[in-house]
C-alpha cells in the first residue's frame, strides 16, 4: 500500500500566483529544505488557452477556470454573478488579462495605517514591486532608450525593477506595428472629459490617463509557476489535482495550536516540520480555514465543525465591480475594431485590444456624503479600510475611485450573466467602467462541510450609496468620452450604444441616477479582483501569521484589508515576495 503520509519542511497549499512565488523563493533561500506544493488544479503547460494573450477570452468556463458564481445579490435584483478563478498550477496567471497596474501610494498607505505597520505601505512594498519586475519601458539610464515612446510614457526609473522574473512593457514596446487608429482621438476625448495624460503609469499616482502596461513576454503569457521556475527546483515537490480538505492542527506543547500539515481528499496526509502556507486565493482560502475550525463559531456550528480559533474568517470580502457598455463603430471599413482584416496582422495578437485606461474620481463631496450616510447601515467603522478609501484623500492626490477603458472588441459580452451576443466583426467596441475602491463588503462562507463543494461567495455588490455615486459618475464620464471621440476625418467615431438585450432602455448623457442604477443592477459584473476574507490585522498579523495558530500563514489576496485601485496581480507578486522574505527571516 502506498505511503499515505508525506513529509516536508514547508507545505504550500495552493500553487497559484502567490504559492508559486513563495515556494520558489523558499527553495532558493533553503536549498537543503524540502518544499511541497499542493495544487487543486492540473498543470496547464502546453494548453493553448495559456499561450496567446487573446486566448484568455476563451478561457472563461474552460477546464482551467473554477467558474464560480456568487450567491444571489440583494442589490442586483437577486442575480448570481459569474466569478472566474484560475484552476491550474500558476492560478489566475493562466487566465488573467495581463494588465500591469500598480495603483496609488495612498491605497497601500491606507493598509499600513490600518494595521500600524509601514512594511505594508507603498514605500515598504516598493522593493518587492521592483524585485518582481523586468521592465522594458522608459529610460533606465541616460542615453539608454528601452523602446517606449517618450511622448506616451516617461517612466520613473527608480520605481521599476529591471532584473525580475516578470517582464512588463508598454503596448508599443512589444511591437511598434501595433497601432490603434483611435489612439489619438481617444486621448483627446479623455482629456476633454477632464482626464489628462499621466505619463508615469506605475509611479504611485493613479489619477489620469495611462498608456496601458502589460506583462506579456514576447507576445506570450507569463504563468507565475513558469516565470519563477518552480518546476526547476530539485527540492520542490509539486502535487496537482489534489483538493486539501483541512489544515491539520495539533497542540504546540504549551496549550496552544500549531499547524503541522494538511490532508487531501484522497486521504493523504502531508506534514510540514516548519510551516504551512495557505495560498488558495480569495475564494478558497477562507473556505479552507473554516473547514479547519478557524473562524466564527456561528458559521462553524452550522456545519458541525468544532471551533479551534475564533477569528472573523470570511468577513470583509470585497471585489471590483464593473459595467460594460457597447458602442457601434461609425466607419468599420476604417479598421478601428477587432474583426476587420487589418487585425489579422500578428502585431495585434501580442496583447489585448486596448491602449488607454482612464482613472478618475466621483464628485468628492457627493461621495463623502454618501459614505457617511451609509456607514452605519453597513457596519463600517472610522478605521475600516472602506472608510479610509474615501476619506483619506481623493482628487487632491493620486487616488482614483474608478477606471474606464475602451476595448476595440465587444469584450465582456460573453461573461455577463446569461451571456450577451455581440458580433466580432469590427462593428462593435466595449467601454468598461470599474468601481475600484468599493465600500460594499461581503462574505465567504461554507455551502457545506464537504471540501469539494464551492464556497458561498457573496460580494454584496452595489450595497452602499457611495458605490452607486462612484459608478454613476464613471458611467457618465465613459459616455462623454465615447460621444466626443472622432474619426481621423472629424466625424463621430461611434454612433450610439448597442443595447445588451432587447427591451433594455438606452442610456444617454442625461440619464437619471435611477436609470443608471437600473442598468447596473441588470448587467453589472465582477472584474475578477477579489480580496479580503482573511485580512491583515483581523485574521493574520503583520507577518501574515494566522492569529492563534503557530506555524500557519496566509499569502494571497484574502489578506488584503481593503481594495486597491489597481489590477491585483502586481500587488500579489509584491505580497508574496515580502511574505517569502518574512518566512526566511523567521526560520
Amino acid at each position: 500500500m502506498a505511503n499515505r503520509t508525506q513529509e516536508s519542511d514547508f507545505l504550500v497549499v495552493g500553487g497559484g500566483l502567490t504559492g508559486s512565488v513563495v515556494a520558489s523563493r523558499l527553495a532558493t533561500a533553503f536549498p537543503s529544505a524540502h518544499i511541497t506544493v499542493l495544487e487543486a488544479g492540473g498543470d496547464a503547460a502546453g494548453n493553448p488557452l495559456t499561450s496567446a494573450p487573446m486566448a484568455c477570452l476563451a478561457a472563461h468556463f474552460s477546464p482551467i477556470d473554477w467558474a464560480y458564481e456568487t450567491a444571489p445579490q440583494k442589490h442586483l435584483n437577486g442575480r448570481r454573478v459569474y466569478a472566474a478563478a484560475g484552476k491550474a498550477l500558476g492560478g489566475g496567471t493562466n487566465i488573467n488579462y495581463g494588465v500591469w497596474s500598480r495603483g496609488a501610494r495612498e491605497d497601500y498607505d491606507a493598509w499600513a495605517d490600518l494595521i500600524g505597520d509601514a512594511r505594508w505601505g507603498y514605500d515598504g512594498l516598493l522593493k518587492y514591486f521592483r524585485r518582481t519586475e523586468r521592465h522594458l519601458g522608459g529610460v533606465r539610464s541616460e542615453g539608454q532608450d528601452q523602446g517606449m515612446e517618450k511622448d506616451e510614457t516617461q517612466d520613473l526609473v527608480e520605481e521599476h525593477g529591471y532584473e525580475g522574473p516578470i517582464t512588463t512593457a508598454g503596448i508599443y514596446s512589444v511591437s511598434p506595428l501595433r497601432k490603434y487608429g483611435l489612439r489619438e482621438p481617444l486621448r483627446e476625448a479623455w482629456e476633454a472629459s477632464g482626464v489628462p495624460v499621466n505619463p508615469h503609469t506605475n509611479g504611485g499616482k493613479t489619477l489620469g490617463l495611462h498608456s496601458i502596461v502589460e506583462n506579456w513576454r514576447d507576445g506570450k503569457r507569463q504563468v507565475a509557476s513558469d516565470a519563477y521556475g518552480l518546476k526547476n527546483h530539485a527540492n520542490v515537490t509539486i502535487v496537482t489535482g489534489q483538493i486539501v480538505t483541512r489544515i491539520l492542527v495539533a497542540d504546540d506543547g504549551n496549550g496552544g495550536n500549531k499547524a503541522v500539515g494538511a490532508e487531501t481528499a484522497d486521504g493523504t496526509v502531508y506534514r510540514a516540520s516548519k510551516e504551512v502556507i495557505v495560498a488558495c486565493g480569495a475564494y478558497r482560502t477562507p473556505q479552507l480555514l473554516l473547514l479547519s475550525g478557524i473562524g466564527p463559531a456561528a458559521e462553524l456550528s452550522r456545519h458541525g465543525i468544532p471551533q479551534l480559533v475564533d477569528l472573523p474568517v470570511g468577513r470583509g470580502f470585497h471585489d471590483h465591480f464593473s459595467l460594460y457598455q457597447f458602442w457601434r463603430v461609425s466607419q468599420p471599413e476604417l479598421g478601428m475594431a477587432l474583426g476587420t482584416p487589418l487585425w489579422s496582422d500578428p502585431a495585434y495578437q501580442v496583447g489585448l485590444p486596448y491602449d488607454w485606461v482612464g482613472w478618475s474620481n466621483g464628485p468628492p463631496v457627493d461621495v463623502l456624503r454618501a459614505a457617511m450616510e451609509s456607514d452605519e447601515k453597513n457596519g463600517l467603522l472610522p478605521s475600516d479600510p472602506a472608510e479610509l478609501a474615501l476619506t483619506k484623500g481623493t482628487a487632491s492626490d493620486g487616488r482614483a475611485h474608478y477606471e474606464g477603458a475602451l476595448l476595440y472588441a465587444p469584450a465582456g459580452a460573453p461573461i455577463i450573466d446569461g451571456g450577451v451576443t455581440m458580433p466580432l466583426d469590427g462593428t462593435i467596441v466595449a467601454m468598461v467602467t470599474v468601481s475600484e475602491l468599493p465600500t460594499s463588503r461581503g462574505t465567504i462562507t461554507l455551502s457545506s462541510s464537504d471540501p469539494t463543494a464551492p464556497p458561498v461567495i457573496d460580494p454584496n455588490y452595489y450595497a452602499t450609496e457611495s458605490d452607486r455615486v462612484v459608478m454613476r459618475s464613471g458611467v457618465r464620464q465613459s459616455r462623454r468620452v465615447m460621444e466626443a471621440a472622432k474619426n481621423p476625418d472629424g466625424s463621430p467615431a461611434f454612433v450610439g450604444e448597442v443595447l445588451p438585450r432587447d427591451g433594455v432602455p438606452a442610456l444617454t448623457a442625461d440619464s437619471s441616477d435611477d436609470e443608471i442604477d437600473a442598468r447596473v443592477r441588470d448587467f453589472g459584473i465582477t472584474t475578477f479582483h477579489a480580496g479580503g476574507g482573511a485580512a491583515l490585522g483581523s485574521v493574520v498579523d503583520a507577518e501574515l501569521r494566522v492569529k492563534g495558530v503557530a506555524g500557519l500563514r496566509v499569502v494571497d489576496a484574502s489578506v488584503m484589508p481593503g481594495p486597491l485601485a489597481s489590477h491585483y496581480q502586481i500587488a500579489l507578486y509584491a505580497v508574496a515576495e515580502q511574505a517569502a522574505e518574512m518566512i526566511a527571516h523567521s526560520t
